[in-house]
């Protein structure tokens, strides 16, 4: 799949670690891990295309959509990936045991 900046790109994550549309000084969690990774796949994306943000859990707001890219994690990964079209998805494990995200992996 070729990159180009008119991609459609859903990220789902946690806006409790990071929210793009609040500046710095209002993340509580700014120096935390998971607020790098999210900000930082964030901001890569926005190179990529125009990219669609939500809490992992707000996946209702884009039912019926439709995107290039869809990168999210663990917290309702199917639910978002059958609520709307999604030509590729990645699934972003992070946090989770090696055995647990085994089980996950295994169909």
């Amino acid at each position: 799949m070729g990159f180009s900046n008119n991609m459609k790109i859903l990220l789902s994550y946690s806006k409790v670690h990071f929210d793009p549309d609040k500046p710095q000084r209002q993340h509580k969690f700014w120096f935390n891990s998971a607020s790098v990774l999210a900000r930082t796949l964030y901001h890569i994306l926005t190179k990529m295309g125009e990219v669609t943000y939500i809490n992992s859990t707000d996946y209702q707001q884009i039912k019926g959509k439709k995107f290039d890219l869809f990168i999210g994690i663990y917290n309702n990964f199917y639910q978002i990936l059958t609520s709307c079209y999604i030509k590729k998805s990645i699934y972003f494990a992070v946090n989770m045991y090696p055995r647990d995200l085994r089980k996950e992996l295994v169909l």
